[in-house]
């Protein structure tokens, strides 16, 4: 995403889990952990998403309340949706976002 230090994600299936990539002034660093699982849309119940969920304690309060939904759109290509939870079970759409598996960029190591 030209323009914003934020870069997309990295996956650990094994685990369920991920972090966020960020680029801000040439370094890159994991930010955010969240776990992932698969479920109706919150939205919309008859699509199938890979939920990912920042409700972490290791995530600012703020950043807890954060929903993400994607689906396959091609192999290798995601679209999400972000969404706000601010009361459980209620989420209020915010934007989408598309993701292309990178395999080659930001590694940054171990969560």
């Amino acid at each position: 995403m030209q323009g914003s230090p934020w870069q997309g994600k990295r996956f650990d299936p094994s685990n369920a889990s991920g972090i966020n990539i960020f680029v801000s002034q040439g370094k890159t660093s994991a930010q955010y952990p969240f776990q992932t699982s698969t479920s109706a849309g919150a939205r919309d119940p008859q699509i199938q998403v890979l939920r990912i969920s920042y409700n972490n304690p290791k995530n600012p309060w703020w950043v807890r309340m954060f929903l993400d939904e994607v689906v396959t759109v091609k192999p290798g290509r995601l679209l999400g949706k972000l969404s706000l939870e601010l009361v459980p079970g209620r989420p209020y759409q915010i934007t989408f976002f598309e993701l292309q598996e990178d395999s080659s960029r930001y590694q940054t190591g171990p969560n």
